[in-house]
């Protein structure tokens, strides 16, 4: 993951619609699975724009598309991730370490939010 990439497109809606169309096309997904903001606390005003942006280019596609409820059936996210990385030992690789309150969350941490997503769109 190049990281510089995504926080460039993270910058503005418009330039994570260029960002997301360009990999749609490149990686061709049959299924593309966002996150459904109804009812949504957790998600900044920046987030929820963002959000926004993907699913637009995301409905544009001839991929399926599935909105999930976030669910959040554990403590904290760590131990989610904890539980993500027996299931997908692969994942341990990228897994952050649990932050200390005053530290800024770990970018791979939406990997694991991504990867919950996914995985609450397959059942």
């Amino acid at each position: 993951m190049d990281w510089q990439l995504v926080y460039q497109a993270a910058a503005t809606p418009e330039l994570a619609k260029r960002k997301i169309a360009g990999w749609l096309h490149f990686y061709k997904p049959d299924l593309i699975v966002t996150e459904d903001l109804a009812g949504s606390q957790r998600k900044g005003r920046k987030a929820q724009q963002l959000i926004l942006a993907i699913k637009e280019v995301a409905f544009a596609t001839d991929a399926d598309n599935a909105e999930v409820a976030r669910s959040q059936p554990f403590a904290n996210k760590y131990e989610q991730i904890e539980r993500l990385c027996e299931e997908f030992p692969q994942m341990k690789a990228v897994a952050p370490a649990r932050r200390r309150i005053y530290d800024a969350e770990p970018p791979y941490v939406t990997l694991f939010e991504a990867l919950a997503l996914a995985k609450q769109a397959s059942r």
